[in-house]
């Protein structure tokens, strides 16, 4: 699918492209706006979480059955399930839209994740956790 969202007048430079396709470089090879107008590639935030979470269950399906460092396998109880990865292209895609104009704010956000999830009670990891009442870590 290929959405076109032009802002196109007499002073228009440039379009923004809203697609899951790899056309942005044969679009802007053809110039079909002119060679005033530039053409900005734009991914959808649950394509990139779609994406995100394809990768973790294709990583989980390839270290089926073998065992980690730590003697277990990477998937199973308390370890990384399809319900755990649902969770994380929820936050993934959350922390992306609520810090859409704030590249260190969403970079943050994100290892948030991470570091909660990887937490225990031996070894908290809460130090990117946001803080405050609207917190969703239970240990802020």
């Amino acid at each position: 699918m290929v959405l076109f969202l032009p802002f196109l007048g007499k002073q228009a430079k440039s379009l923004i492209m809203l697609y899951k396709c790899k056309n942005h470089a044969r679009v802007e090879e053809l110039k079909s706006y002119g060679d005033e107008v530039s053409v900005l590639k734009e991914d959808c935030v649950g394509h990139v979480q779609k994406r995100m979470g394809r990768r973790l269950r294709d990583l989980k399906n390839v270290y089926k059955g073998r065992n980690l460092d730590d003697g277990l396998t990477l998937g199973g109880r308390d370890r990384l399930m399809d319900k755990r990865i649902d969770l994380f292209q929820k936050y993934y895609g959350k922390a992306i839209r609520s810090n859409k104009n704030d590249k260190e704010g969403m970079k943050t956000a994100i290892w948030s994740i991470l570091y909660h999830s990887a937490s225990s009670n031996d070894n908290p990891q809460h130090d990117y956790c946001p803080e405050g009442e609207t917190s969703w870590c239970g240990w802020q």
